[in-house]
């Protein structure tokens, strides 16, 4: 794409200065390469007769924020010039010789490495975001297990149960932790029978069911505990 960029500008390069070559008019062949100053795709432009003879040469002096980086750019990669015979006729009168430049893929990859430096740093802010969030989302599951196993531990809230998590292994975590509060439910329920049956059958006859001395000897403590108070 760049040598076919050259060799249109040779091309219309040859158009415009065949008649000041034809009178070897050098005023008139600098002029209308001086014409083509405002581009930034060549270095030099160069218009010589059939002899080899320079009758007219254009360097391209814009400078750009980037010119450091186009010269060694341009050190590394070898751009060849595109040439154009100069025809009056069918009669070759010389030649015009155009050199390129490195700018525009210099610029080219100046946008595709910032292109690339935006996209990771959109990505390191997105993971950075989505690791803050996901990182006080397993703290704050993790508190909510702690909290209700201190109120198991303390207040024997057995009921309490920890809600679905978002987090498919949190949640796994949370179900297997509502099954073992579950176990320990119906553990704690039936050891409250088996203390109030060990209860009944230590103040109640076993053959009558009706309450034996244990049972007046602890309803008489009560009821003179009470009268105390």
């Amino acid at each position: 794409m760049r040598k076919k960029n050259l060799q249109l500008i040779a091309i219309t390069v040859s158009y415009r200065v065949e008649a000041g070559v034809v009178f070897n008019d050098q005023l008139a062949i600098q002029d209308a390469i001086d014409q083509l100053a405002y581009r930034d795709d060549f270095s030099e432009i160069s218009v010589e007769n059939i002899y080899g003879k320079v009758l007219a040469k254009l360097k391209n002096s814009k400078k750009s924020t980037f010119d450091g980086i186009d010269r060694l750019f341009s050190h590394f990669i070898s751009l060849a010039p595109a040439s154009e015979m100069i025809r009056h006729g069918e009669q070759q009168v010389g030649t015009v010789w155009v050199t390129g430049n490195s700018k525009v893929m210099t610029r080219f990859l100046i946008q595709v490495l910032f292109g690339l430096l935006l996209c990771l740093v959109i990505t390191l802010i997105s993971v950075s975001y989505f690791s803050y969030r996901t990182h006080g989302y397993i703290v704050d599951s993790f508190k909510k297990m702690t909290t209700v196993a201190n109120l198991v531990r303390e207040q024997r809230a057995f009921n309490l149960r920890l809600p679905d998590a978002k987090i498919l292994e949190l949640n796994e975590l949370s179900q297997d932790f509502n099954s073992l509060l579950d176990e320990i439910e119906r553990w704690h329920k039936h050891l409250r029978q088996e203390n109030d049956l060990l209860a009944h059958k230590a103040q109640h006859d076993s053959l009558t069911s009706l309450p034996n001395r244990g049972y007046f000897e602890s309803r008489l403590e009560t009821l003179f505990s009470q009268k105390k108070d």
